[in-house]
């Protein structure tokens, strides 16, 4: 267990590290130069990125879990997933920042109208508050609670070591956006 901190601890270190030192010249004050590192980078980092943020607690927890308990057919999107990201970072990205657009939204504002983009951009945030967010802060918490025990070392239910960090990790992660508004 030790070893698992001290590694864990090294790792972010060390990636902290390295961010550091990448993007201590860059200009992150703008949209494009935060979100998009001032359209510089290759088509493969891009396809890594889009890669890697496609894995979140859901995919770690939920469907390695699924796919634990019953097979490999729960993993079977999340392989389509890879290909489709690849694809997109490959022979769509290029071309879609070339063109100077920054977000979806903004494309779907061009190709179609103003209200298009409202109404996607309303679709999206809504999908994400009520379908993505929920999942994630569940399983992540469900996590905490399987590896910590904090049931045990509280002497509650199982449900709210789980509540209490869903609400932690909420108010951390409120923190992290209202100290980048200010």
């Amino acid at each position: 267990m030790l070893w698992t901190i001290i590694s864990f601890i090294g790792f972010t270190i060390a990636v902290a590290v390295i961010a550091y030192f990448k993007t201590k010249d860059d200009d992150q004050t703008t949209a494009e130069g935060y979100f998009l590192a001032g359209r510089g980078l290759p088509g493969i980092v891009i396809a890594g990125s889009l890669l890697l943020t496609n894995i979140s607690a859901e995919q770690l927890v939920g469907t390695n879990g699924q796919t634990w308990a019953s097979n490999m057919s729960a993993m079977a999107f999340e392989v389509v997933a890879a290909v489709s990201c690849l694809i997109l970072a490959l022979f769509a990205a290029p071309r879609y920042l070339k063109s100077g657009i920054s977000t979806i939204p903004e494309m779907l504002g061009i190709r179609y109208d103003r209200m298009t983009k409202l109404w996607f951009s309303i679709a999206y945030i809504f999908m994400f508050l009520f379908v993505q967010i929920p999942v994630i802060l569940y399983s992540g918490s469900l996590v905490f609670e399987n590896i910590f025990g904090l049931s045990g070392i509280l002497g509650c239910s199982k449900l709210q070591p789980i509540v209490i960090l869903c609400i932690a990790i909420t108010i951390v992660g409120s923190c992290y956006y209202f100290r980048e508004k200010n």
